[in-house]
């Protein structure tokens, strides 16, 4: 497939000062000659057509075409574009290729002065083959469309005038590892250039860490066994020198990690002779596996990623530096973190920019043979192996020095087999610092994690609950983005942040595939071109129009991913960072208060820096007038960057906003190693941190609570649980232990908010329940968000998920604004009105001659409780919840078999926010789905008061 290629190795180049070098851009370099621009072409329908006289060298006897350098031969107006998704648009009969195989020769002088010893002739990407002849004599052959090919021309270049003669064909054995799902094309499409190169041919930069001390090794392929001088710059300004053998392993003193917030570049230049200098840019950043969790520097990374193709509308894939880092600054202001190249590594540039930039990168080789069938695919045919493996060492060496990539992709829909084993074995024997990513390893033979495509949600739960695989699992591809969507990107992004295994995705696509047609100033697609094999406008699937036109998807997407939460809670808001490296400075804070009137309020203020993962001071929101309204925050940009222009919105969000009471007290906090305690002018509370549940609630100096409010999923069985009642039994239901993963707080002024995760567990080991709580507290009362998720081989149905709230005093007296004024079920309430309610404890339960589970009351959105004693407890939501006073003595042991063997104390509260509808299952169906409580991820707000 190849011929006379030069040994693989990294990308790198000689510069012929220190300010040139540190300028890192090869175009700088007086080693590098380009030869882009205006080339001689002569396009045919196959190689067999070639006149002699291109293979003699007789160039000046043909007449030719001009054509420019690098470009796809289709948008130059030689052959046309073909779309295909899965199917090969030439008959699959491997290794031959049609006769009609669209071929275009090209030719060119230059004139060249030899500075060094060694002269390289370079191809950064020719689609899909080509044959090189330089000065009349074959040089090689070059096979793997987005790969470098290098040829050694020491010897062939002469100095003056020479003459370089290359021949391309669309089609070739290699196209059948070739079969992505994009437009087919062809021709010179990246850069060609002649480097000189000193004795150094080969150097690979490995960073590393001992405790807190951080390394690089630097390994290099040298004729001697010299030893030259080096500079490490971080920032332009020089930090340490050293003397560097072949190979060496040298510390940074005070170092700067590199990641994909904060990604700090250093500089190794290396000098010989004081003549020619090489620069290697570098990060320091580990990828490993820490407790089956990808992490980038010690930390769990989560990927907002998306696949992204090389393409242009007028260009193919074809792109300039310009057009590189304006789109990949664009990529990362709508806060996306990662790339996956899909499905061939990319341009040289484009990894520069997203080391610069911080974006973490799935760097995926050239191979994808999607249209053959799994019983003859090319990965289990023993013919095709060696070429898997070389495709991945050429992806490896030349991309290796690159901090932006964190994992290698062996290819895409290929099927799986012995090849792809062999390849993986090979790379990583070359690279043991990086991840292996490959979505058709189902079983994880040979890659890190479990990578699936187009997952469902329920499918995701199910698999990150129950823990089906050890490793953590990603979506490669998900979010189809074709015209009109993708939906439920919240759903998946709330997916992700529940479940700790489930470490993100990638959308499919960045950007629509439409060529530019400039006669009617539209977009053309599979099918336009008259092809016989197309899929359509199945190529325009992206997150933003083939110009870079942001779809209302990608503002979606935007909105779910941003690094700021806002926190909301009766007239008060917090900001917190969820950067895990990156203050949010130099921005401000836009207030906006709207009402059917229109816009009421509207505030501006400076944003204080806050620190990766902290809070901002709590904000106080003042619109008196208003009774009910929307609160709109935006975070402004202050300080413009090329990612975020001055004035761009970096992050808003919305919540329903009505008047509020000012808060006046201030508060007293106590901590001490088991135990945080609140105090106001009328309250004082205790929270338990070792189970982050509310222990004590004094109000008017008495105890209200005789234990802690916990989280409850139990209750008394009904006649009609025939079906379900042995297996709640058997699951533990009423047997749950809570304790706190995390604990932690924010004081500000007169409000205290807790943050606190819970792992609840039953007195097994196949479930469990994780909580995730953000509790305020003033002297407005206790308001808590909460959501959680179920783990491992959960129930398959609950009688109810809410929280038990037990009380020293029974309650005398009940008052509401919800259903009523009796008993309401999902599926037994159409005989309850919404309303306003008042009920003795006595009147509150229907008295069934079996004891059993009586009395919830739904769409509860207030709610007063008065107790024996006097004291008073006050329940509500702003949404709405489910309200039961109960005896926690029979709900604890139902043994009774009559009503009148105990006397009911109503001392316990339950707040729920699901329970189970009743069904006839006495004799009859169990309740029908919809009033089914399933184990699923859940969240509601309540406040205490």
């Amino acid at each position: 497939m190849r011929e006379r290629n030069m040994p693989l190795r990294s990308r790198f180049n000689y510069y012929q000062n220190l300010a040139s070098a540190l300028a890192y851009n090869e175009e700088q370099s007086d080693y590098y000659t380009t030869l882009a621009g205006e080339w001689q072409f002569l396009f045919l329908k196959s190689p067999q057509d070639t006149p002699d006289a291109f293979i003699q060298g007789a160039y000046n006897s043909l007449e030719w075409d001009k054509i420019q350098v690098p470009s796809q031969l289709e948008f130059a107006g030689y052959g046309q574009p073909i779309y295909a998704n899965i199917d090969y648009p030439f008959p699959v009969d491997p290794p031959y290729v049609p006769y009609e195989n669209p071929t275009g020769l090209y030719y060119r002088k230059f004139s060249y002065n030899k500075q060094l010893d060694q002269q390289i002739l370079r191809f950064d990407g020719v689609e899909s083959t080509f044959e090189v002849w330089l000065n009349q004599q074959y040089l090689g052959k070059g096979q793997g469309s987005r790969l470098m090919t290098e040829f050694d021309i020491s010897e062939m270049l002469k100095e003056g005038e020479n003459e370089l003669a290359v021949r391309v064909s669309k089609w070739s054995v290699g196209s059948y590892l070739e079969d992505q799902d994009m437009w087919w094309l062809s021709g010179i499409m990246r850069d060609v250039s002649i480097v000189e190169e000193g004795e150094i041919n080969d150097l690979k930069i490995t960073p590393f860490s001992k405790g807190d001390n951080w390394f690089i090794d630097v390994a290099m392929s040298v004729e001697t066994a010299a030893s030259f001088k080096s500079h490490l710059y971080f920032q332009g300004e020089r930090v340490s020198q050293y003397k560097l053998g072949p190979q060496a392993a040298i510390e940074v003193v005070d170092p700067l990690l590199w990641n994909q917030e904060t990604p700090n570049l250093y500089c190794l230049v290396i000098e010989l002779n004081q003549e020619l200098f090489i620069p290697i840019r570098f990060g320091l950043r580990e990828i490993q596996m820490i407790d089956q969790l990808m992490c980038l520097n010690g930390l769990p990374i989560l990927f907002n990623g998306v696949n992204r193709h090389e393409f242009h509308p007028k260009k193919g894939r074809c792109l300039s530096r310009a057009d590189i880092w304006a789109e990949l600054c664009q990529i990362k202001r709508y806060h996306i973190n990662a790339i996956r190249t899909a499905h061939y590594p990319n341009t040289p540039y484009f990894y520069d920019v997203c080391d610069e930039l911080g974006l973490l990168v799935i760097d995926e080789c050239d191979i994808e043979t999607h249209g053959f069938p799994e019983e003859t695919t090319p990965a289990k045919d023993p013919f095709w192996q060696s070429e898997f493996i070389a495709r991945g060492l050429r992806m490896v060496h030349r991309d290796y020095n690159h901090p932006s990539i964190v994992i290698w992709s062996l290819g895409n829909e290929s099927h799986f087999g012995e090849n792809f084993v062999a390849m993986a074995a090979a790379i990583r024997k070359l690279d043991s610092s990086r991840l292996l990513h490959y979505e058709g390893d189902r079983h994880c033979q040979v890659t890190d994690m479990y990578s699936t495509m187009y997952s469902s949600l329920a499918e995701l739960e199910k698999r990150a609950s129950q823990k089906i695989t050890k490793k953590p699992h990603i979506l490669c591809e998900y979010a189809h983005a074709m015209g009109n969507g993708p939906g439920n990107l919240q759903d998946y992004q709330e997916l992700f942040n529940l479940y700790d295994s489930l470490q993100g995705g990638f959308i499919w696509e960045w950007k629509d595939h439409g060529i530019y047609n400039e006669e009617q100033q539209n977009y053309l697609y599979g099918g336009c071109f008259n092809e016989s094999v197309h899929d359509g406008d199945f190529v325009l699937d992206g997150l933003v129009l083939p110009d870079g036109t942001p779809s209302p998807g990608l503002l979606e997407y935007r909105q779910v991913i941003q690094p700021v939460s806002f926190h909301y809670n009766q007239g008060q808001l917090l900001i917190r960072n969820k950067y895990d490296h990156q203050p949010l400075k130099d921005l401000r804070v836009k207030i906006e208060v709207v009402t059917q009137q229109g816009v009421v309020l509207t505030e501006e203020q400076p944003l204080s820096l806050i620190e990766p993962g902290g809070y901002s001071q709590v904000m106080a929101i003042d619109c008196p007038n208003v009774v009910t309204g929307y609160l709109t925050v935006s975070l402004i940009v202050e300080q413009g960057t090329a990612i975020f222009p001055k004035e761009t919105v970096f992050a808003q969000d919305q919540f329903a906003f009505s008047s509020s009471q000012p808060v006046k007290d201030e508060l007293e906090v106590v901590e001490t190693r088991h135990d945080l305690t609140i105090s106001g002018s009328a309250f004082t509370l205790s929270f338990n941190k070792n189970t982050g549940n509310l222990a004590s609630f004094v109000k008017g100096n008495r105890e209200l609570l005789a234990s802690e409010l916990a989280f409850s999923l139990s209750r008394m069985t009904i006649s009609n649980d025939v079906e379900v009642q042995k297996s709640w039994h058997d699951d533990y239901l009423d047997e749950l232990y809570t304790r706190s993963e995390s604990f932690d707080f924010v004081v500000d002024r007169g409000t205290v908010i807790l943050f606190v995760n819970q792992s609840i567990c039953p007195p097994v080991a196949s479930w469990g329940v994780k909580i995730r709580m953000e509790i305020w507290v003033n002297d407005q009362g206790i308001s808590y968000q909460v959501r959680g998720w179920f783990e491992g081989e959960k129930p398959a149905e609950l009688p109810r998920i809410g929280w038990e709230l037990p009380l020293l005093e029974p309650v005398t007296q009940i008052a509401w604004f919800g259903k009523g004024p009796g008993e309401s079920y999902p599926d037994s309430q159409q005989h309850t009105l919404i309303g306003h309610y008042r009920l003795s404890a006595k009147e509150w339960r229907f008295p069934y001659i079996i004891p059993q589970e009586t009395g919830n009351r739904s769409e509860v959105s207030q709610s007063k409780l008065s107790l024996d004693n006097g004291q008073e407890l006050l329940l509500s939501s702003v949404g709405k919840f489910n309200l039961n006073v109960i005896d926690l003595v029979k709900e604890q042991n139902q043994r009774y078999r009559h009503l009148e063997e105990k006397a009911v104390e109503n001392r316990g509260i339950r707040i729920d926010l699901a329970v189970r509808g009743l069904g006839s299952n006495s004799c009859g169906p169990v309740p029908l789905p919809k009033d089914t409580v399933y184990s699923t991820p859940f969240t509601g707000q309540f406040t205490i008061a």
